[in-house]
């Protein structure tokens, strides 16, 4: 019973990480074609990695984060959960 929770749960942080790279992208005010640009794929690709459909390696997600201007391991958390209260409300 917990290796499933545990399995179910690493599914769900797994699929978090495009939809995190999504929404920091958004908050950060990049558009999808500049920072599938500065890292070197197609704008369809990152939406596909944005959406799921596509794996990511580290690399990729360093140059992202790099791009974005954030640490890494930022890209494992949705950015709403990272602000102080009074913030959720104007950005929902």
């Amino acid at each position: 019973m917990v290796m499933e929770y545990r399995r179910d749960n690493l599914n769900k942080k797994q699929i978090a990480v495009g939809e995190n790279i999504r929404k920091w992208r958004e908050l950060k005010c990049v558009k999808q074609l500049a920072l599938a640009e500065q890292i070197g794929i197609t704008a369809p690709a990152l939406s596909n990695i944005e959406n799921n459909k596509a794996s990511i390696n580290t690399m990729r997600l360093q140059q992202i984060a790099s791009c974005l201007q954030i640490d890494v391991t930022m890209l494992f958390s949705d950015p709403l959960d990272l602000m102080p209260m009074n913030l959720k409300v104007l950005k929902r």
